[in-house]
């Protein structure tokens, strides 16, 4: 096993672990959706990297290419997830400015997981 691979392992971890402790934090308080918008982000950060680190490993460019197919699922929770969490915990933005994004977040992943070579 590689340094990388260990490396990426720890990040992930780390990420899962903030999220379930914010997820933690929203099971306590309802009313903090905040934190389950971070929960979401943690938890779509470590997914991002289990599907980088198979990359990583991927041993042929049909192997690769499915790991990239997938990797569009936890970019568009991370997104959505950190443009949601600025809107609620920072009362940031425009509310019709979010919609956009998670509007245009949402067909492009349709149209990548649409089509077969992303």
């Amino acid at each position: 096993m590689s340094y990388v691979t260990i490396l990426w392992s720890g990040a992930a971890t780390a990420a899962l672990l903030l999220g379930l402790v914010h997820g933690l934090v929203w099971l306590n308080d309802r009313r903090a959706l905040a934190n389950l918008a971070f929960a979401f982000a943690g938890i779509g950060l470590a997914a991002g990297a289990i599907t980088e680190v198979g990359m990583l490993h991927g041993r042929s460019p049909q192997e690769w290419g499915e790991w990239v197919w997938w990797t569009h699922v936890p970019i568009f929770v991370i997104v959505s997830a950190m443009a949601i969490f600025l809107r609620l915990y920072l009362d940031a933005g425009r509310l019709w400015l979010l919609a956009a994004l998670l509007a245009a977040r949402g067909v492009v992943l349709i149209l990548n997981l649409a089509s077969e070579p992303n």
